[in-house]
């Protein structure tokens, strides 16, 4: 494009406009954001008078520009959806599509400031040794089911599972108001829901007396973390690093 072009579609939609591409232009701004790609835009691209403005003008290339959008919002697509499904096993399906609304934050990550949750159960290696291969993974199937449910239902993020030990986010992907608070709830009513699941296995004559008199410890810790996608591009999954989540594992009682 001329200078003259640049500068006439300069500022369309208190945006800065990088020519007659620049809605496929990384780092172009557009309404003081900036979009890199535009292939998650392209509905709103539809809408823009800039947009409309190219296809008076220059109907031929701009089909052609057409078509890489197409291609490109269909690429995104394909990777959103892989990173959802990812996703639905770690959060409150109430909050799935907020948790999926950047992407490129989501797989790039980022420096936030969440509470780290960890959780074991106390003596599991006595636990292990009283069952048998199937009712012990029985035993774990119901308590983690039990406890991850809480987890959500506080907003928390299921970050992974280690043999007993739950380790979760609060804050991220989903930003929280107060995570300390959200972390604190689950925390109480994970230990009351406990005390019902003592209950009932004793009274059902379930598992073995070790877990009729099971405990389990808790670390939290608030504070800074590096929050995202970890892994390679074949497998990755949503987790958080840094001192905060250190310190919540070692205050773990």
């Amino acid at each position: 494009c001329s200078a003259t072009t640049e500068q006439r579609l300069d500022g369309i939609n208190g945006g800065r406009n990088a020519g007659r591409a620049c809605w496929i232009v990384a780092g172009t701004y557009c309404k003081g954001q900036i979009q890199g790609s535009f292939a998650q835009k392209h509905q709103n691209c539809r809408r823009c008078d800039f947009y409309a403005l190219i296809k008076a003008e220059n109907l031929e290339t701009f089909e052609a520009t057409e078509t890489l959008m197409k291609y490109v919002a269909a690429s995104e697509a394909e990777e959103k959806t892989r990173y959802y499904q990812i996703l639905r096993n770690m959060v409150d399906p109430s909050v799935l599509q907020e948790a999926i609304s950047d992407l490129d934050k989501l797989v790039k990550g980022e420096e936030r400031r969440i509470t780290a949750f960890f959780s074991d159960i106390t003596g599991f290696s006595a636990i292990s040794e009283e069952l048998n291969e199937n009712d012990l993974s029985a035993f774990l199937n119901e308590y983690l089911t039990e406890m991850t449910s809480i987890l959500k239902k506080e907003y928390g993020t299921l970050d992974k599972y280690i043999g007993d030990a739950i380790v979760g986010i609060f804050g991220a992907p989903v930003a929280l108001d107060s995570t300390a608070l959200h972390s604190a709830r689950a925390s109480l009513a994970m230990q009351e829901k406990i005390r019902e699941l003592k209950a009932q296995w004793q009274n059902d004559n379930r598992w073995c007396a070790k877990t009729w008199d099971l405990h389990i410890r808790i670390g939290l810790c608030t504070g800074l973390a590096k929050v995202g996608f970890m892994g390679t591009s074949d497998l990755a999954s949503y987790s958080m690093v840094g001192s905060t989540v250190n310190l919540a594992k070692r205050l773990e009682r």
